[in-house]
C-alpha cells in the first residue's frame, strides 16, 4: 500500500479515494486468484517440482489460462470504464475513469505474477520470491513518487507500468528456472491477445451504435454482446 501513502501525502486524500477505488477493481481478481494459487495451484506444482517437463507444462498452462481470462476482461474494462463508473459509482466519481483504464491494463500482470510466485514457491525458491516482492515494492514506490507531481492519473499509469515491469522480470526468472523458452511463452499469449482485441473492437462498435443512450444501457448491451461472443468463441 505504499503507493496509497504517496498519493495521500503528495497529492491529497480526495485523490486517494479515487485512486484506491480504481485500484480495487484490479486487486479483487488478483486476490481471488491468489487464494486459488494457495489452495490448488501450489500443491499441484509442488507434487511435480522434480519433474521439469511436467512443471514446465503446468507453468505454460497457467500462463495460458491466466491470459485467456485476464486480457479480454482488461479490454472490456478499458472500453467501458466510463459507463461502468457512471452506472455503479455515479457522476461524482467520474475522475476515477482514467485510473480505472490505467489499472485495467495491468490486470494480467497482477495475475501472471501469481503464477510465477506459485512456481518459485513450489520449487523451494523462497528467497527468490522474497527478492521479487522487494523489487516489486521498490518499483511501485519509485514510479509512484516520481509521477505524483503530475497528478493521480499519472500515478495510476506509472504504478501499472511498475506492476507490468515486475511481472515481466518475475516471468523471466521463473521461465529460466523451468527451462520454458521465450518463444513458447510468447506464443501462448497470441490467442488471448487476439481475443482481447476483438473484445475491445466489439465494445467500441457497441458504444458507437448506442451513442447518446443511457450509460447503464450501453454497459448492459456491451456485456450481453461480448458475453455471447465469448461463449460462442
Amino acid at each position: 500500500y505504499i503507493d496509497n501513502i504517496i498519493v495521500a501525502r503528495l497529492i491529497g486524500t480526495a485523490e486517494l479515494g479515487i485512486y484506491s477505488r480504481a485500484f480495487y477493481l484490479i486487486a479483487m481478481p488478483a486476490n481471488l486468484f491468489g487464494n486459488l494459487n494457495k489452495s490448488v495451484v501450489f500443491p499441484l506444482l509442488s507434487q511435480v517440482q522434480d519433474d521439469k517437463a511436467r512443471l514446465r507444462t503446468a507453468q505454460l498452462k497457467g500462463y495460458a489460462l491466466t491470459a485467456a481470462l485476464a486480457l479480454p476482461f482488461s479490454a472490456f474494462l478499458s472500453c467501458f470504464a466510463n459507463e461502468l463508473v457512471l452506472t455503479v459509482l455515479g457522476q461524482k466519481w467520474v475522475d476515477a475513469v482514467v485510473p480505472i483504464m490505467a489499472f485495467s491494463s495491468a490486470i494480467y500482470f497482477r495475475l501472471g505474477y501469481k503464477v510465477c510466485s506459485a512456481v518459485t514457491l513450489a520449487t523451494g525458491r523462497s528467497y527468490q520470491t522474497a527478492s521479487m516482492q522487494i523489487t516489486y515494492m521498490a518499483l511501485v514506490a519509485s514510479f509512484a513518487f516520481f509521477s505524483a507531481p503530475y497528478g493521480v492519473n499519472a500515478v495510476a499509469f506509472a504504478v501499472s507500468g511498475a506492476i507490468a515491469t515486475s511481472s515481466i522480470l518475475y516471468a523471466a526468472i521463473s521461465c529460466r528456472m523451468t527451462g520454458l523458452s521465450a518463444l513458447d511463452f510468447a506464443l501462448v499469449h497470441v490467442p488471448p491477445v487476439a481475443s482481447a482485441a476483438v473484445v475491445f473492437a466489439t465494445g467500441s462498435a457497441v458504444k458507437m451504435l448506442l451513442a447518446g443512450s443511457p450509460d447503464y444501457l450501453v454497459l448492459a448491451t456491451g456485456f450481453l454482446v461480448i458475453g455471447t461472443l465469448s461463449v460462442v468463441t
